[in-house]
């Protein structure tokens, strides 16, 4: 029951805290909270702080943060996954005092068996000044989520040797990942390891192939062994470019499947017009488009859905298209009618969410407002049945 003094209100704490728990994701009102008293900062901090980076220009902060008794005391039980980033280009690189700050970190946050996500991105073995390998990551034996994004390995000895640290891994996610004395990707095993896939295959405005892929366990602590995992990572190695061979390998354990391009140009098209998806027969999210194009200049993305094999009973549940709004948005209107026929057919029958994205450059909201109108007349029995959905964003 609230109680009152004068003018003021005291709420029950549980009140107060359930106030917290709803700004859990406004970082800026936590910070706010966490000022206004003991309770509330231990309160805020549990959001705050559940995800931590550390990187270049912030590890010293964190570090002189955690030497503060009652900082550390609410800080340290909160932290439930780390995020180490270094700049892009490896420059500035990572002194001496930089990295024994990131060990201290580390050392102090893992006595807590609280972590239980790991992720390291824009990181090099094979720079000396970086010094990676001289860290300390046995401490993280409790992560079940690892995340390597943008690293560089110098050997797969020490690829395996890094994964060895992670005894409970339920889902990993690749991204861009490499071993620099690797000439060539290994030969693809037999055995993948067992799980759900999600696959990403993404072409910048570079002209580069991005590759990201993650690997959910189909049990709680699978016990797939560091070499098989390091097997896995080295075939999603950057140096494999033969993104024809990449579906197969996954076969019907890949169940979610993005194909997009991020650039005006149409080379990539001819690599996505020749993927082999025979053996994606348990695909249950599929994305496919591009935020730069309109859909009538994506003509490969009815050719995708044509290609989808015929699976009984059908698996595909969450389908979504992601295209660049224009004020000729009637030239769009064929393709529209093209992939609505394509979704008649059988395999799309247990469709529930068809999800359309649109990137707008204009600002006109009298176009967006076409738009929606547009796909919801050509999709009308799918409108009808709730699965037409919208997310209008800026570029």
């Amino acid at each position: 029951m609230a109680s009152f003094a004068g003018d003021s209100i005291s709420l029950p704490i549980e009140l107060q805290y359930t106030i917290i728990d709803y700004l859990h994701s406004d970082f800026r009102s936590l910070a706010k909270c966490s000022a206004v008293c003991i309770s509330w900062r231990l309160h805020s901090y549990k959001y705050k702080f559940a995800r931590i980076t550390l990187a270049w220009g912030s590890v010293l902060f964190f570090l002189e943060l955690l030497k503060n008794g009652f900082s550390a005391s609410a800080v340290i039980p909160s932290v439930r996954s780390v995020h180490i980033r270094g700049p892009p280009n490896a420059l500035p690189t990572w002194d001496v005092q930089k990295m024994a700050a990131i060990q201290e970190i580390l050392w102090a946050l893992t006595a807590s068996r609280n972590i239980r996500g790991f992720s390291l991105q824009n990181l090099a073995w094979i720079l000396p000044a970086l010094a990676v390998p001289s860290l300390n990551f046995s401490g993280l034996s409790t992560v079940s989520t690892l995340e390597l994004l943008q690293i560089s390995f110098y050997t797969r000895a020490e690829l395996v040797a890094f994964l060895n640290n992670f005894h409970r891994l339920d889902h990993l996610v690749l991204e861009d990942v490499d071993c620099a004395l690797q000439s060539r990707p290994p030969t693809i095993s037999e055995t993948l390891p067992p799980g759900s896939y999600g696959l990403a295959l993404r072409c910048p405005q570079d002209f580069s192939l991005k590759k990201r892929l993650r690997w959910d366990s189909m049990t709680n602590h699978s016990g797939v062994s560091a070499e098989d995992l390091a097997d896995l990572t080295m075939f999603m190695s950057e140096r494999h470019h033969e993104i024809a061979a990449i579906l197969p390998y996954f076969g019907p354990s890949l169940h979610r499947l993005q194909l997009s391009t991020q650039t005006i140009h149409t080379y990539p098209d001819a690599a996505i017009n020749e993927l082999d998806l025979s053996s994606s027969t348990s695909l249950k999210q599929l994305s496919l488009g591009s935020s730069k194009r309109v859909l009538a200049l994506l003509p490969w993305v009815p050719l995708i859905l044509r290609r989808l094999p015929k699976s009984d009973p059908p698996t595909l549940m969450h389908l979504e298209f992601g295209f660049a709004s224009s004020r000729q948005f009637h030239l769009d209107r064929p393709i529209l009618l093209i992939i609505s026929d394509i979704l008649m057919s059988p395999q799309f029958q247990k469709l529930q969410i068809i999800h359309f994205v649109v990137f707008d450059a204009t600002g006109d909201r009298e176009l967006l407002k076409l738009v929606k109108h547009t796909i919801c007349e050509t999709f009308a029995s799918w409108r009808d049945k709730g699965a037409v959905s919208f997310t209008f964003t800026r570029q």
